[in-house]
């Protein structure tokens, strides 16, 4: 798959979170132009480098639009809040937002060459205690299946960290699922970051 050229435009989702906010201003500072889901992250990058904003909603076809004309999307929405017990208010928006991405991408994104997705080390670990083991590397074929077992078991008394967890375990198989069954004609990939990267420890 060709690289996107650094003239090229790319989308980014739930722009308005810290992450996206830095993907954003990496890909202006790299000359790419940005679209943006949500037009509220617009007052923290250099306006005259923005394009378009697209504001997004929760509905089916939310992406339609956004994804016409963008060469790359960068997927960095995914809700991170404990302000629900039930489990599915965190688990069904990350895997429906994730899919709903690809799947616009698949029917109106004629121009994507590549998506992005902004997975989780939480995806790939079982807990926190893993990462303190030296030397270990974790591929394709590791899955964090304590935090689906715990949501199965405790429900909406499971911790706020475990329904996280899950959500985005289950929004990369998503992910992943889709690739594998509808071909389409971009690539995909997960960047699946740990903690640390983003809260300088």
């Amino acid at each position: 798959m060709p690289s996107i050229k650094a003239n090229e435009t790319v989308l980014v989702t739930g722009a308005s979170g810290f992450i996206a906010v830095w993907v954003c201003r990496t890909l202006l500072e790299a000359g790419y132009n940005v679209n943006l889901s949500y037009p509220e992250a617009q007052c923290a990058l250099p306006p005259k480098a923005i394009i378009s904003s697209q504001t997004i909603h929760g509905q089916e076809g939310a992406f339609d639009e956004a994804v016409k004309g963008v060469h790359g999307i960068a997927h960095t929405a995914s809700p991170f809040h404990f302000a629900s017990e039930d489990p599915k208010d965190i688990i069904d928006p990350a895997i429906k937002g994730t899919t709903g991405v690809l799947e616009s991408a698949h029917k109106f994104g004629s121009a994507v060459k590549r998506v992005v997705i902004t997975s989780s080390v939480a995806s790939v670990t079982d807990g926190m205690y893993h990462l303190k083991t030296p030397g270990t590397i974790y591929t394709e074929n590791d899955w964090n299946t304590l935090s689906e077992k715990e949501i199965e078991e405790k429900g909406k008394y499971a911790s706020g960290s475990e329904k996280y967890c899950a959500s985005k375990t289950l929004a990369e198989k998503a992910a992943w699922e889709f690739v594998k069954n509808i071909k389409p004609n971009w690539d995909m990939t997960n960047a699946n970051l740990n903690a640390d990267v983003y809260i300088n420890r």
